[in-house]
């Protein structure tokens, strides 16, 4: 069963996008270079893959939303952020639109968070540093747990993600970020990371993805 997965998912993940993006991105601090582009790149399982995408195309996903979880003792804020990329299947009547996501999670907003503006609020969620990966609670999604989920859907439909199991040894590390107005007056923040995960499905299959290298932006949707 693992081998039949793996070859759609490698297979769904070698067809690149490479849509007027001439050379790979270039640090976000080059501007005079920079092409334009959005990308993923890792191997899984011992394969190389990448997928790049012209910033602001149309199968780029930018989505959020925050929370308020009232509780006897307390209410807690946050919110979740994902972003990411889908391909348009080559076949709507045999295969699924390939999607891959990242997602920051459940965020917890704690006191000097509840004292920023919204906006500065939003960015700070992006800075540099390490992130932890977000896990179900007894197969459930609570909110008591937060941070980092990967999400590849392959050409079969089937969903792969960290969530599924504990990521002991996993890293995600956000190494660039830039603030900046979209060109409709958006709030976005973009971040390169590095990770390392394992990938599963429902069935607790795993991948291996490791040397993992993300670029793309968020875009603030909520107050």
């Amino acid at each position: 069963m693992k081998n039949r997965f793996l070859h759609y998912l490698l297979s769904g993940l070698a067809i690149a996008a490479v849509v007027s993006c001439g050379k790979d991105p270039v640090p976000m601090d080059d501007s005079d270079q920079y092409p334009n582009c959005y990308y993923f790149q890792a191997e899984i399982e011992g394969f190389q893959k990448k997928h790049i995408e012209t910033r602001n195309a149309y199968t780029s996903v930018q989505t959020g939303s925050c929370f308020d979880e009232v509780t006897p003792d307390t209410t807690i804020h946050y919110m979740t952020f994902k972003a990411g990329f889908y391909q348009d299947a080559e076949d709507f009547t045999t295969s699924c639109r390939e999607q891959l996501y990242v997602q920051f999670k459940n965020m917890h907003l704690d006191i000097v968070e509840m004292n920023m503006d919204p906006d500065s609020l939003f960015h700070n969620k992006f800075s540099t540093g390490d992130r932890n990966y977000f896990q179900l609670t007894n197969n459930v999604d609570s909110i008591a747990s937060e941070g980092i989920e990967i999400i590849w859907v392959d050409k079969l439909g089937k969903t792969w993600s960290t969530k599924w199991e504990t990521q002991e040894g996993s890293t995600f590390s956000i190494t660039e970020d830039r603030q900046f107005i979209g060109a409709l007056g958006e709030k976005k923040h973009e971040i390169k990371a590095t990770f390392n995960c394992t990938l599963y499905d429902d069935e607790k299959t795993s991948l291996m993805c490791e040397e993992g290298i993300i670029f793309v932006d968020f875009q603030k949707t909520c107050n």
